[in-house]
């Protein structure tokens, strides 16, 4: 299988907080898990289908993890699915419907959480100036 969308499924993992052994690590059993499909049939939908399956793994981690230890409620923190949605189209320009396709939601649903991320993060950063 072509390896065309490494660099960006590393730098997606990166963005998500998976570095260098183990980001890599996710990449290559993003390729593994889609070395099933047909290169002709894939080819149109490479970049959507790897990065859905990375996505999937990376917070599939992140949740494991969250949900191993006790949770205290962080006021002003952007919830994981927000981050996402923020991240894919903000630093990787997907498009909202690319964004739901990788997700498995509905695009009214992304452009709600773009919305909404962006709001906490601008509430995040006044709170931040504040503080200095």
């Amino acid at each position: 299988m072509c390896r065309k969308y490494e660099s960006l499924l590393y730098r997606i993992a990166n963005s998500l907080g998976f570095y260098d052994e183990e980001a890599m690590q996710m990449v290559e059993e993003t390729y593994l898990r889609n070395a099933h499909f047909n290169e002709e049939l894939y080819q149109s939908g490479a970049r959507i289908a790897l990065t859905r399956t990375l996505v999937r793994q990376c917070i599939f981690r992140i949740s494991s993890t969250i949900f191993s230890k006790p949770t205290v409620a962080t006021p002003g923190k952007v919830p994981l699915s927000f981050q996402t949605v923020y991240i894919l189209f903000h630093m990787f320009g997907f498009n909202e419907r690319e964004i739901a396709q990788i997700l498995n939601v509905n695009p009214l649903l992304v452009k709600e959480r773009l919305g909404r991320a962006a709001q906490l993060i601008k509430c995040d950063e006044a709170m931040q100036d504040k503080a200095l």
